[in-house]
């Protein structure tokens, strides 16, 4: 199997009446202009979302009701993976279009171990930005911070948006002030005449699921438990212990359905407020004038365990780990509510961003667009699991790949080193590799052969550009 790098095959954009979104004939794409005014570029990608969690994909809660609502205007794409379980590598790829492997940025250590992004590899915002866009990114985690290179390419980056520690201190104050950058942003861009790229990440959906307002943490009251905690400040104190994911999840039995759905119900209060935010975000872009020529993408770097595999939170190679939703709202409303079933990863944004607005896709990115855009055939998904070293080249403790007929994956901190699920097995529960060794032997030998190429691009890149420095 030859893996191919850049754009794989030419992608052509068929303008429709208004402009130029694309329509499929006789399985042939062809391109129009791109629009006269170049369309608003937003990228929020709110933090440890599960797709199966979301309404627009089947989740009984209403947890999200702007995002359905979004959905109704956007392409949903129904079966989308992350290509890490982890929040720096996932964005990365994003921005990028390009395996953890290759981009070579892994986790924020909390020891300080860390890596950034080497200056060879280009990144989305500086492309855009030498296009004509004004570029702006507003964060709340050092796992997207300066340190690794997220801040290329941006013209205003700041990492305090939606601020978790903001929302224990005054959660009334911090969405206050959060909705006026965006405002200010906004304004900012319409002053200068520019086209706005933003980038947009906030953790509140993260673990512990205990910084959204209580109106929101209390929104599944029925399915909390009195003696668990429901607030930071009911978190117990333990000698020496900091961290606030051990405060919270030692007070926890997993193995007691009613404490799942505690702590379940925390997980969709807070996915509840995260919709909230988005519902700001749109509400300023329509004050704005700028919805109906916007390009809005809305992600989630990694989705979360709620202990379906004896684990809670995320950083594992399970489904639910990595499935994500993925919905994207072209200008002026076209190909609205259509859902697309083709499996797709989420290194795809950045080509796709590029590809919408008819700017050349550079040939270091190993992603294609997404569909339709690009019309590719199945093949099959890989994510990693990073392993942060420091400063030496990217290692990994585990790797997964997925086809139509099985998902075979191999982890060396789990009991089980390998692991092998039908693809109708949909919660991984059925382990198939003792069964079918050589069906696992193939699927190895297939990720070896992807880490083997990712590698060997990855040199060539840093290569290629220190030679052309010479």
């Amino acid at each position: 199997m030859k893996w191919r790098y850049g754009l794989l095959a030419v992608v052509m954009i068929v303008g429709a009446v208004s402009g130029w979104w694309l329509q499929q004939k006789k399985g042939c794409v062809s391109v129009s202009p791109p629009p006269v005014v170049p369309p608003t570029v937003i990228l929020l990608s709110i933090d440890t979302v599960r797709a199966d969690h979301v309404g627009c994909y089947g989740y009984p809660r209403n947890t999200t009701p702007t995002i359905d609502r979004l959905a109704q205007e956007s392409v949903r794409y129904r079966q989308v993976m992350s290509v890490a379980p982890n929040t720096a590598p996932a964005h990365m790829s994003m921005l990028t279009g390009m395996s953890p492997l290759v981009h070579g940025v892994h986790i924020y250590g909390k020891d300080g171990n860390y890596r950034t992004l080497a200056a060879e590899i280009p990144t989305l915002a500086e492309l855009l930005h030498q296009h004509g866009y004004h570029t702006v990114g507003l964060t709340n985690s050092l796992q997207v911070g300066k340190v690794l290179g997220f801040a290329r390419g941006f013209d205003r980056y700041e990492d305090d948006f939606f601020s978790v520690d903001g929302m224990y201190r005054d959660p009334v104050a911090t969405e206050q002030n959060s909705r006026q950058r965006w405002r200010e942003v906004l304004a900012e861009a319409n002053q200068r005449r520019q086209p706005l790229f933003a980038f947009l990440h906030h953790f509140l959906n993260h673990s512990v699921y205990l910084a959204p307002p209580r109106e929101y943490r209390e929104r599944f009251a029925d399915q909390l438990l009195d003696f668990l905690p429901r607030s930071h400040v009911e978190l117990p104190n333990r000698p020496g212990v900091l961290d606030d994911d051990r405060r919270f999840f030692e007070t926890v039995t997993g193995e007691d359905m009613r404490q799942r759905g505690h702590v379940a119900a925390l997980y969709d209060g807070a996915l509840a407020y995260s919709d909230h935010t988005v519902q700001i975000m749109i509400e300023e872009l329509r004050a704005a004038g700028r919805w109906e020529n916007t390009l809005f993408i809305l992600v989630s770097d990694h989705g979360e365990e709620l202990y379906e595999h004896k684990c809670w939170g995320h950083s594992q190679l399970w489904a639910e780990h990595l499935k994500v939703p993925l919905l994207v709202k072209f200008p002026a409303g076209h190909a609205a509510g259509r859902v697309i079933e083709q499996p797709v990863q989420t290194d795809a944004l950045a080509p796709t961003i590029l590809a919408v607005l008819g700017m050349p896709i550079p040939p270091t990115m190993q992603a294609a667009p997404l569909p339709p855009l690009q019309v590719t055939s199945p093949a099959p998904r890989f994510s990693y699991q990073p392993e942060c070293d420091g400063q030496g080249e990217p290692q990994l403790t585990g790797m997964r790949v997925s086809t139509d007929s099985y998902t075979w994956f191999w982890h060396n901190r789990l009991p089980e080193i390998e692991f092998l699920f039908a693809a109708t097995d949909t919660m991984e529960q059925h382990n198939l590799a003792e069964q079918q060794p050589a069906e696992c032997r193939r699927l190895r030998a297939m990720t070896e052969e992807k880490m083997a190429a990712d590698r060997a691009w990855r040199a060539h890149l840093l290569a290629h550009a220190g030679a052309a420095e010479e």
